[in-house]
């Protein structure tokens, strides 16, 4: 019962941002080892784009759950992390703890302003293979709840092309 409930309000969720959604910013992130890259180098790609903090324990919990969605789903999401409010060594532990492989970006207010502000972490937003923020989540997700959403973009991108 509680997993239809769950599918009902994400239905109905993501049918209601389907309609407002937004071109995500056009953004130039740093990743930690000195890389550039953009919303852009992943188009064709959904992407989970993720805020977080090292100071935070729900960020904490779930790096792990989103290591193994990115191993699991790398050839069709993509996977982008901004740290803010971090200092570079401590998210360096971190990535070789958690064995982070997916892009770690340092952010700052300027990158979570172009966002609409992060005022909760983590705070995740889904994007569509064309550039479009489909869903912000405040809070902590797991691999299963990020399974469901994309799995429910899915379901609306087929349900609009048969319309």
């Amino acid at each position: 019962m509680r997993n239809l409930f769950f599918l009902f309000f994400l239905f109905t969720l993501m049918g209601c941002a389907s309609k407002e959604a937004k071109k995500a910013p056009e953004v130039v992130f740093n990743t930690i080892d000195g890389k550039v890259i953009k919303i852009t180098d992943y188009k064709g790609k959904k992407i989970v784009l993720n805020f977080w903090s090292v100071n935070c324990s729900a960020c904490i919990r779930e790096i792990p759950e989103i290591v193994d969605f990115y191993n699991e789903n790398k050839e069709k999401v993509g996977v982008i992390s901004v740290v803010i409010l971090s200092s570079k060594k401590d998210v360096e532990d971190l990535i070789k703890k958690y064995k982070i492989n997916f892009p770690i970006c340092l952010g700052d207010e300027k990158i979570a302003d172009l966002f609409g502000g992060i005022i909760f972490l983590p705070t995740t937003f889904i994007i569509d293979e064309d550039g479009y923020i489909r869903l912000k989540i405040n809070g902590a997700i797991g691999k299963v709840e990020l399974e469901k959403i994309l799995k429910s973009l899915d379901y609306n991108e087929k349900a609009k092309k048969t319309e």
